[in-house]
Formats: C-alpha cells, sequence, structure tokens
C-alpha cells in the first residue's frame, strides 16, 4: 500500500483503519488523531485530503458561509439534532456537523458562526464510540472525550451548550436558546405538525431490530464498564468535565 493510499484510508474524524495494518500502528494513529481533532490549522487540510480519495464520506464542513455549527464527541446525539433541525426548517440550511471535533467548534467560533455543542455522560458516550470502534479501549475513548471539551471551554461564550437529554427532551427549546444567542430565526424542532419520530436516525441503527440490538449491547458494554471504572480517576474526571458542561447548558 502507498504511504498516499495509507493516508487517505484514515479519517481525521476517527473512522476505523484497515485490519491490514497492526495494532500499534492503530492505537498510534488515534493519539495522535485525539489531538489533531482539537487543532483547525491541521484538522482541516487533513480531512480535506481525506475527502479527495475515491468514494470517502463529505463531511460538511465549517465556513464562513455556515449557518450552524452542531458538533459534540461521538453518541452525543449530533445526527438526531442536525437530521431534527434540518427536518423542521423550511428551506435548506448550512450546516456543518459530525466531525466529532474540536477545531470544528473552535472554528466556528472564530468565525462567528451559530454553535451549539452536544454533550452526554461520559461513560454513556464512551460505550457507543466503543461498539462503533470495538479495538478502542475505554481509557482512549475517555481521553478523547476530556480532550474535546476541554479545548472548547476556553470558547464556551461562544456557543450553546446543550446535554443529550435535552435534545431528546426538548430540542426546540435547544433551538430557541440558540435563535437568543445568535440573533438567528430558525424554525423550532416539535412544533404543530412536526413529528420528532419522523427524523432520520443515524445509519448505524437505523432499522428497528438494528436499533434495539444497538441499545442492548451499548448498555451491556456500559454497565460492565462502569463496574470496571467506579473508582478510575480518569472516570472521575471525565465525569468533572461533564458536570461543568451541563450545569450551564
Amino acid at each position: 500500500m502507498s504511504a498516499t493510499a495509507t493516508l487517505l484510508e484514515f479519517a481525521p474524524d476517527g473512522g476505523v483503519p484497515s485490519s491490514r495494518l497492526p495494532g500499534w500502528f492503530w492505537d498510534a494513529w488515534n493519539r495522535t488523531l485525539s489531538s489533531v481533532r482539537t487543532h483547525p490549522a491541521v484538522f482541516f487540510p487533513l480531512i480535506q485530503f481525506r475527502m479527495l480519495a475515491p468514494g470517502a464520506p463529505q463531511w460538511n464542513l465549517v465556513t464562513g458561509d455556515t449557518e450552524l455549527v452542531i458538533e459534540g464527541y461521538w453518541r452525543s446525539g449530533n445526527t438526531y439534532a442536525a437530521r431534527a433541525f434540518e427536518t423542521a426548517q423550511d428551506r435548506p440550511v448550512r450546516i456543518a456537523f459530525h466531525t466529532h471535533a474540536a477545531a470544528t467548534v473552535r472554528k466556528g467560533v472564530r468565525l462567528n458562526r451559530p454553535v451549539l455543542v452536544l454533550a452526554r455522560h461520559p461513560l454513556d458516550a464512551a460505550s457507543g464510540r466503543m461498539f462503533l470502534a470495538p479495538r478502542l479501549s475505554l481509557e482512549h475513548a475517555l481521553r478523547e472525550y476530556i480532550r474535546f471539551y476541554q479545548a472548547i471551554e476556553p470558547l464556551a461564550a461562544g456557543y450553546v451548550r446543550a446535554t443529550f437529554e435535552q435534545v431528546t427532551a426538548d430540542y426546540g427549546a435547544v433551538i430557541a436558546r440558540v435563535n437568543d444567542r445568535f440573533g438567528t430565526a430558525f424554525r423550532l424542532p416539535g412544533r404543530p405538525g412536526h413529528a420528532l419520530s419522523d427524523v432520520p436516525q443515524s445509519p448505524t441503527c437505523r432499522l428497528p431490530r438494528l436499533a434495539s440490538i444497538c441499545q442492548e449491547r451499548v448498555a451491556e458494554v456500559r454497565e460492565r464498564l462502569r463496574a470496571r471504572m467506579r473508582n478510575s480517576s480518569l472516570l472521575q474526571t471525565a465525569e468533572r468535565v461533564y458536570q461543568a458542561f451541563s450545569v450551564n447548558a
């Protein structure tokens, strides 16, 4: 495999690399990506290069024309939030989302774009992340989580916060806060005549049977990890990060 082909096979958003490569390389790559995803000057050239590969995902990256940024750590309601928002609007809205990169939040704030940041309890988010990437360790997933939210905390005045529970319980109220903060006039999800049950789901758990399996397996992983990490200082740090985020959400 050529060096170019190898680079194109990796996604700076945390995509799973080829099984042809050794585990130590995969671990080192993910540690590197965890840092890369916090720095706009490095992250965006890499992900744009990744998008050149045939059949590569085409992310909606933040630019000066972006009307709304929706970002958060994996499994924090990112896909649901973006799709529910799009479904509620009466026109196409340019959204940047789903890179799971602090760099996206940082660039969005720097460009003075409306930014919505999502968060979920770290054990729930890390369990879901590990379900999607089974070779990822819990320790690495928690360090990713901590790095993401700590990297954007100094910019908190430039974005609206929302927890997973707030998005799934009353997303309209969340978007109302975005409108108030940024002077936008987005239509609110959950308004009369707009059923949130009709919102397209993540492809990972789109079918009802697969959704049930996803939820059951993530719950199993979460409970195993909770027992294992009961006295973990790393989990305690991640929980403090989440509490600091959610207290102002």
